[in-house]
């Protein structure tokens, strides 16, 4: 099993310190990123996870292959959510790849 890892900053703005911002970015992620993730081939699950104190949204995805994984990369679907999120992120994301060396889940 891989995993992308893919963190973002979240442009500041006035509410920055309310939940507006975070939550409008995981509003978008989630209409524009979850259906697409979840009919892809060898998509397992994702994870959003929130630093409302940073401004900074980070995705966990776990792929069932590294070339499925990729495969999303190579047609430049990630270029294409970097530009639709543009107004709401501050610079670009880092995007981080690894093998799943264990996974734990609750018997």
């Amino acid at each position: 099993m891989f995993a992308r890892m893919t963190t973002v900053r979240i442009a500041d703005s006035p509410r920055a310190h309310e939940p507006g911002s975070v939550d409008e970015s995981l509003e978008m992620w989630r209409r524009s990123v979850a259906e697409v993730k979840r009919k892809r081939q060898g998509f397992v699950e994702a994870f959003v996870l929130l630093d409302r104190e940073a401004n900074r949204v980070r995705t966990v995805t776990l792929w069932e292959s590294d070339e499925d994984m990729r495969s999303v990369e190579a047609e430049g679907l990630l270029q294409t959510l970097t530009h639709e999120f543009a107004d709401a992120i501050t610079e670009a994301p880092v995007v981080e790849h690894f093998e799943v060396g264990m996974r734990l889940q609750r018997e």
